[in-house]
């Protein structure tokens, strides 16, 4: 079984990239984050790879592939067998960044990397049966190419962001070819009501597994996602 789940808000912040609000990352002192929370000056990439190498047994970090600009969209596992896929266990993608110019699903996605990798350390038996039990999945960027840019034009000369209020709040919101990602994902609904409705389920058409539409997964698709495992994707 897998769940993904589009991390978001409608909420456009003042903090596009590199420079997060320090309560973004000191909310979580005092119920189990390390006490040096990681620089939020780092790249996702870069933070990322700190939790995995903080906790390499249960952290994996593979990418689904890349942006219009070439830029890798990673993902992190965080699972007791990182890289299994184990028959029965449930599975599931939080994803954010689809709009790349809206910053606090990254952000979450970011600290929740490590909020688990600490609470798992410390032998928090909630997030131990999670990680156990569950297989978890994390995008915090879908949007890399928008994140950059919202970076790159709020961006003032004495190098950090100025605030949305001083900038188009559309920059960034979509890709590089003008697609909103959030309205983007396969539709695998439309195709299962109408054999519902020509009573076609589940003899002549199975209601547990659709098959992605081909157009989604041709060279010039603006994105796909696989649902199957949980993981995998292009944008």
């Amino acid at each position: 079984m897998a769940l993904s789940v589009a991390v978001g808000t409608s909420v456009v912040l003042g903090t596009f990239t590199g420079w997060d609000p320090p309560w973004a990352w000191d909310s979580l002192q005092g119920v189990g984050s390390s006490p040096q929370a990681l620089p939020p000056s780092l790249p996702t990439p870069q933070l990322m790879k700190v939790v995995n190498e903080e906790c390499p047994t249960i952290t994996r970090i593979y990418n689904i592939g890349k942006s219009s600009r070439g830029l890798k969209i990673y993902a992190m596992e965080i699972s007791d067998n990182p890289g299994e896929h184990e028959t029965g266990e449930p599975e599931f993608r939080y994803t954010a960044g689809l709009h790349g110019n809206e910053a606090l699903g990254r952000e979450l996605l970011l600290l929740l990397m490590q909020f688990l990798c600490k609470e798992y350390q410390d032998g928090n038996p909630r997030v131990r049966g999670l990680v156990t039990d569950t297989r978890i999945h994390l995008v915090p960027s879908l949007n890399p190419d928008g994140y950059e840019l919202a970076h790159e034009a709020l961006t003032g000369a004495l190098g950090h962001p100025q605030g949305s209020e001083l900038g188009n709040w559309a920059l960034g919101h979509w890709t590089e070819e003008g697609f909103d990602l959030f309205e983007n994902f396969p539709d695998l609904a439309s195709a299962l009501w109408a054999a519902e409705e020509r009573r076609l389920v589940p003899h002549q058409f199975p209601n547990h597994h659709i098959p992605i539409p081909e157009h989604y997964l041709s060279e010039d698709a603006a994105v796909s996602a696989a649902q199957g495992r949980g993981e995998g994707g292009r944008g």
